[in-house]
Protein backbone atom coordinates (compact mmCIF):
# COMPACT_ATOMS: atom_id res chain seq x y z
CA UNK A 1 0.00 0.00 0.00
CA UNK A 2 1.44 3.14 -0.72
CA UNK A 3 1.37 6.04 1.64
CA UNK A 4 -1.40 8.56 0.87
CA UNK A 5 -0.89 12.57 1.23
CA UNK A 6 -4.30 12.62 3.13
CA UNK A 7 -5.59 9.55 5.13
CA UNK A 8 -8.97 8.33 3.76
CA UNK A 9 -11.03 9.63 6.43
CA UNK A 10 -9.50 12.82 6.39
CA UNK A 11 -10.19 12.82 2.24
CA UNK A 12 -13.69 12.42 3.14
CA UNK A 13 -13.46 15.30 5.65
CA UNK A 14 -12.56 18.01 3.27
CA UNK A 15 -15.04 17.44 0.68
CA UNK A 16 -16.80 20.00 -0.81
CA UNK A 17 -19.29 17.72 -3.11
CA UNK A 18 -21.05 15.06 -2.56
CA UNK A 19 -19.35 11.58 -4.17
CA UNK A 20 -22.47 10.17 -6.63
CA UNK A 21 -21.70 6.37 -7.53
CA UNK A 22 -22.73 5.58 -11.60
CA UNK A 23 -25.82 4.55 -12.43
CA UNK A 24 -24.00 3.47 -15.89
CA UNK A 25 -20.98 1.60 -16.36
CA UNK A 26 -18.35 4.15 -16.90
CA UNK A 27 -14.74 3.78 -17.67
CA UNK A 28 -11.41 6.17 -16.93
CA UNK A 29 -8.64 6.40 -19.34
CA UNK A 30 -5.46 8.61 -19.18
CA UNK A 31 -5.83 10.75 -22.10
CA UNK A 32 -2.03 10.94 -22.72
CA UNK A 33 -1.56 7.27 -23.38
CA UNK A 34 -5.10 6.11 -24.36
CA UNK A 35 -5.22 3.13 -22.22
CA UNK A 36 -7.87 2.13 -19.51
CA UNK A 37 -7.27 2.79 -16.26
CA UNK A 38 -10.73 1.28 -15.16
CA UNK A 39 -13.95 1.28 -14.39
CA UNK A 40 -15.40 4.62 -12.02
CA UNK A 41 -16.05 3.66 -8.28
CA UNK A 42 -17.57 7.41 -7.66
CA UNK A 43 -17.16 10.84 -8.82
CA UNK A 44 -17.85 14.68 -8.03
CA UNK A 45 -17.09 17.91 -9.10
CA UNK A 46 -13.54 17.85 -7.08
CA UNK A 47 -12.25 14.27 -7.07
CA UNK A 48 -12.95 10.70 -7.95
CA UNK A 49 -12.79 7.15 -7.11
CA UNK A 50 -11.42 4.63 -9.76
CA UNK A 51 -10.61 0.69 -9.42
CA UNK A 52 -7.91 0.04 -11.21
CA UNK A 53 -4.85 -2.89 -12.27
CA UNK A 54 -1.74 -1.02 -10.50
CA UNK A 55 -1.11 0.82 -8.11
CA UNK A 56 -0.35 4.75 -8.21
CA UNK A 57 2.03 7.02 -6.22
CA UNK A 58 0.11 9.92 -4.23
CA UNK A 59 1.08 13.16 -5.83
CA UNK A 60 1.05 11.40 -9.66
CA UNK A 61 -0.68 13.77 -12.54
CA UNK A 62 -3.07 12.40 -15.07
CA UNK A 63 -4.79 13.85 -17.72
CA UNK A 64 -8.28 11.60 -17.54
CA UNK A 65 -10.59 11.02 -20.22
CA UNK A 66 -13.87 9.45 -19.84
CA UNK A 67 -16.58 8.91 -22.64
CA UNK A 68 -20.19 9.78 -21.83
CA UNK A 69 -23.08 7.54 -22.11
CA UNK A 70 -24.91 9.73 -24.12
CA UNK A 71 -23.92 13.18 -25.69
CA UNK A 72 -23.95 15.86 -22.92
CA UNK A 73 -23.82 19.46 -24.23
CA UNK A 74 -22.73 18.00 -27.17
CA UNK A 75 -19.89 16.18 -26.16
CA UNK A 76 -19.29 12.19 -26.06
CA UNK A 77 -16.73 12.48 -23.46
CA UNK A 78 -15.73 14.72 -20.67
CA UNK A 79 -11.60 15.18 -19.72
CA UNK A 80 -9.44 16.89 -16.71
CA UNK A 81 -6.78 16.24 -15.08
CA UNK A 82 -6.23 14.61 -11.20
CA UNK A 83 -3.70 14.53 -8.78
CA UNK A 84 -3.49 10.96 -6.98
CA UNK A 85 -4.27 11.68 -2.87
CA UNK A 86 -4.47 8.18 -2.29
CA UNK A 87 -3.94 4.39 -3.68
CA UNK A 88 -4.19 0.67 -1.66
CA UNK A 89 -4.51 -2.60 -2.70
CA UNK A 90 -8.37 -3.84 -2.20
CA UNK A 91 -8.64 -7.49 -0.98
CA UNK A 92 -9.87 -8.62 -4.85
CA UNK A 93 -5.80 -7.64 -5.70
CA UNK A 94 -6.79 -4.86 -7.60
CA UNK A 95 -6.10 -1.24 -6.68
CA UNK A 96 -8.36 2.04 -5.68
CA UNK A 97 -7.20 5.21 -6.29
CA UNK A 98 -8.63 8.54 -5.59
CA UNK A 99 -7.59 11.70 -7.00
CA UNK A 100 -8.39 15.49 -6.63
CA UNK A 101 -9.59 17.00 -10.05
CA UNK A 102 -7.10 19.99 -9.98
CA UNK A 103 -7.40 21.46 -13.78
CA UNK A 104 -11.04 21.59 -15.97
CA UNK A 105 -12.15 23.90 -18.16
CA UNK A 106 -15.35 25.58 -17.50
CA UNK A 107 -17.36 23.59 -20.46
CA UNK A 108 -16.04 20.38 -19.11
CA UNK A 109 -17.51 20.58 -15.98
CA UNK A 110 -20.70 21.57 -16.77
CA UNK A 111 -20.05 18.41 -18.58
CA UNK A 112 -19.62 16.85 -15.21
CA UNK A 113 -21.98 18.55 -13.29
CA UNK A 114 -24.48 17.48 -15.70
CA UNK A 115 -22.92 14.09 -15.67
CA UNK A 116 -23.08 13.42 -11.52
CA UNK A 117 -26.89 15.25 -11.80
CA UNK A 118 -28.37 12.84 -14.63
CA UNK A 119 -26.75 9.80 -14.23
CA UNK A 120 -25.52 9.16 -10.81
Amino acid sequence: MKTSLLTVSNNQEKRRYKRHSPGLPLRVFDRGTGLGIGPLANISLDGLKVYCAHDYDPGAVIVFAMVLPVRINGSRNVSFEGRCAWSLQSEKEEFEAGFEITQISASNKTILKLLTTKFC
